[in-house]
């Protein structure tokens, strides 16, 4: 019997793995977490026009790293251990992206933050 241990080329899946935050993808739990929305943001019904692509924005530039889960209404946001520096401690990779995520969502608790690991087939 063979294993493969590589990547596989003709996967369809892809996964995510940092820490960070998940949150819901509507505008109530966003401006529960301290996120201000733009007025061009904003349509004639008074909806929010694209939650993910704000979410994405603000991400990015925070240096941030975002995954939606298109069909399930959540984003995580966070940093990948990959980005942790060489002489960056767990310590201070935590505290680091808790300061960046607080940036964009000014009232995350502690209690929010966790490790992210998902994957999805498509």
């Amino acid at each position: 019997m063979k294993i493969r241990t590589g990547f596989v080329s003709n996967s369809s899946s892809s996964s995510f793995c940092a820490f960070g935050v998940c949150v819901e993808d509507n505008r109530e739990s966003l401006e529960g977490l301290g996120i201000v929305f733009k007025p061009e943001d904003i349509n004639a019904e008074g909806e929010v026009m694209d939650i993910t692509e704000i979410l994405y924005n603000a991400a990015g530039d925070a240096g941030l790293r975002c995954h939606s889960d298109y069909d399930g209404g959540v984003t995580y946001i966070g940093l990948g251990y990959p980005d942790m520096g060489e002489d960056e401690t767990m310590g201070q990779f935590k505290v680091r992206v808790k300061a960046e995520l607080r940036k964009i969502l000014p009232k995350l608790e502690d209690a929010a933050f966790e490790h992210i690991e998902e994957s999805w087939s498509q």
